[in-house]
């Protein structure tokens, strides 16, 4: 029967009782010991836990008998060595089951040894963990500045649209062309043509939708031609804007006009016009 262990025996073989690497009895003794000092419980169970830890994240491997006894001796020739720079005569080696105490505690160094490793890479993978989160804080920060540019380029091409439509209403070579009708609550339009890049932007207010299977033409007449510049339907407020680019001759506008039409628009004009203004020289 093994003899009750001292605090300093049951320290030294609590990482051997880990990895459940002692005998049935030394186990038995170690885990009395443990169950009588809080010291030693909480340190098996912090033991228990890393080799776990890494036992979860190391991939599965083939058991080899072999290369573990070889490990084994390996270690236990370690602990000898360093038992003898210290003074300390080693045991000789006698079978297992006559092994005395202090061979039992050589062999409990050896796989304590053993142990490290295993807190060291519980260590590793903590390390490894703590990269992923952060390469996956820094690709999302990457995400998000990708939003913010995607953000900021829409913002800047819609300011971009609202500077060509503002020069096209304001430039120095913007001609200006206001459209009548008669009528209680007549409909009015203005035509606005910026000759130095023949945009042509058109707005009309208080214009009923069109009709069913209708809709509505603008046209830009010339001395030759009514050229058409687009179809267009009012919203329920009567409003509309068509924008188009079309090249004309500076001098070359006499009028601008809108006419109802079949769905789709004519290549000439066949309705009532509805709107029509002069083009002034």
């Amino acid at each position: 029967m093994t003899p009750g262990l001292t605090h300093d025996e049951a320290q030294s073989a609590l990482g051997a009782a880990a990895l459940d690497a002692l005998s049935d009895v030394e186990q038995r003794a170690v885990l009395d010991h443990v169950a009588t000092c809080e010291v030693c419980s909480a340190d098996l169970a912090a033991l228990r836990q890393t080799a776990a830890a890494l036992a979860d994240a190391a991939p599965a491997s083939t058991h080899d008998v072999q290369r573990d006894r070889a490990l084994r001796d390996r270690l236990i020739a370690r602990a000898t060595a360093d038992a003898s720079s210290r003074g300390i005569s080693a045991p000789a080696r006698q079978t297992p089951q006559h092994r005395t105490t202090g061979d039992t505690r050589l062999r409990w160094l050896a796989i304590a040894a053993s142990v490290a490793f295993v807190a060291a890479g519980a260590a590793l993978v903590r390390s490894d963990l703590q990269q992923r989160s952060l390469r996956s804080a820094l690709t999302s920060l990457s995400g998000d500045r990708d939003q913010t540019r995607g953000r900021v380029d829409s913002l800047l091409a819609a300011l971009a649209a609202d500077e060509r439509l503002l020069n096209g209403l304001t430039g120095p070579d913007v001609r200006v062309v206001e459209l009548a009708s008669t009528g209680r609550q007549p409909p009015s339009a203005r035509m606005f043509w910026d000759r130095a890049t023949n945009r042509w932007t058109f707005f009309v207010n208080r214009l009923a939708p069109a009709k069913t299977g209708r809709t509505y033409q603008l046209w830009l007449v010339t001395a030759n031609a009514k050229i058409s510049a687009g179809t267009f339907t009012t919203d329920s407020s009567g409003r509309a804007v068509v924008r188009a680019e079309y090249p004309l001759a500076r001098d070359a506008l006499q009028a601008v006009a809108v006419t109802e039409e079949p769905a789709g628009g004519m290549p000439q004009p066949t309705g009532s016009v509805i709107l029509a203004g002069a083009a002034s020289r």
